[in-house]
């Protein structure tokens, strides 16, 4: 196994591993990275791993000086991404022996090139959501973390989606349509209304957005036919929206939904949440995802109301001393003040 770093010339080949592998997700595209890399202020690795002339796997880094600490992750922060990891070719191809053999030196050569090139303090990595594999990460000292999704089959008739709603939801749904609401989908400039009610509802929280609205516009510039943006209308005003993503068989509930912030009942989101499934359901795709709101006790109010299934992914972690203790002292104590 030998690594090397990816340059603009293996584009090609890199979207490529990225599209015929089940691990491969559009946030691993090569434009995508680089617009995260623009926007995070942080230094893009782009790791390739060789068998001789064959590529075997790619891996996203992204390095970050925090004072006199030295970050790597994958992904970074305030990227609006909860995964990125490794993706590796054939995974569902070859067989068992083969496929471990191949992640195993993949993780313990990208392993060594932290360590000696890098030199980093703390790594993070949150793999995609079919990497379910995590011994390599904990026989190199890595801790791992479980983290949750709902996934809702798209299988079935919509009839039986309809049915297979929290009856609560259904009622919201079929009040919400009587009163007036509808759900549009829009552009651009529907984008930056979302985007504007997200940083309207934050401040409503006394938390501020973390996310910058030219990160969000340069990912529609580069991928218009992958982002739908839904709006939920009321005498003609948005009043709240999503920022949908479309990619291979998935259809994932990404950014948006804010309440509004003049009281209304029943809420809108239920009728958004469900004509986005119902877009998904009429597209062909496969499932419906929401990605991490499972572990906030909050949200999984709202979320679980669709019936979804539950399912994990993981995220590992390795830290020096000084980066551990440095971790604590800003989950305990500057986190909460901010």
């Amino acid at each position: 196994m030998v690594l090397r770093i990816a340059d603009d010339t293996d584009q090609m080949k890199w979207d490529e591993i990225v599209t015929n592998s089940s691990l491969g997700t559009i946030f691993h595209s090569w434009k995508w990275l680089k617009i995260v890399e623009t926007h995070t202020r942080s230094k893009l690795i782009p790791i390739m791993g060789y068998s001789g002339s064959t590529p075997t796997g790619i891996l996203p880094l992204f390095v970050q000086k925090k004072g006199f600490i030295t970050m790597v992750s994958s992904p970074p922060p305030k990227s609006a991404l909860l995964f990125l990891g490794p993706v590796f070719v054939g995974w569902d191809s070859i067989n068992q022996s083969k496929r471990e053999s191949n992640y195993l030196e993949f993780q313990k050569e990208v392993d060594e090139y932290i360590k000696k090139e890098i030199k980093a303090d703390y790594v993070s990595i949150s793999l995609p959501p079919k990497l379910l594999d995590i011994r390599p990460y904990l026989w190199a000292g890595y801790k791992a973390d479980v983290l949750y999704d709902y996934v809702t089959p798209l299988h079935s008739s919509l009839d039986n989606l309809w049915l297979n709603l929290m009856k609560k939801m259904r009622a919201n749904i079929s009040k919400a349509k009587k009163i007036g609401f509808s759900v549009e989908l829009g552009g651009k400039p529907e984008l930056e209304e979302i985007y504007h009610l997200m940083v309207q509802r934050y401040k409503d929280q006394e938390k501020k957005e973390t996310i910058p609205k030219s990160y969000l516009l340069d990912i529609f510039d580069q991928f218009p036919e992958n982002l739908k943006i839904f709006t939920v209308k009321y005498q003609g005003e948005i009043i709240t929206g999503q920022i949908a993503i479309q990619y291979k068989d998935c259809f994932i509930s990404w950014i948006g939904s804010p309440k509004p912030s003049k009281p209304i009942s029943p809420s809108p989101n239920d009728l958004c949440e469900w004509e986005a499934l119902v877009y998904a359901h009429s597209h062909g795709m496969g499932e419906f995802i929401v990605h991490g709101a499972a572990r906030n006790e909050r949200l999984h109010k709202f979320y679980v109301k669709m019936n979804p299934e539950l399912h994990t992914r993981f995220s590992v972690k390795k830290m020096s001393f000084v980066a551990h203790t440095l971790e604590k002292a800003y989950l305990k104590i500057i986190k909460p003040l901010q």
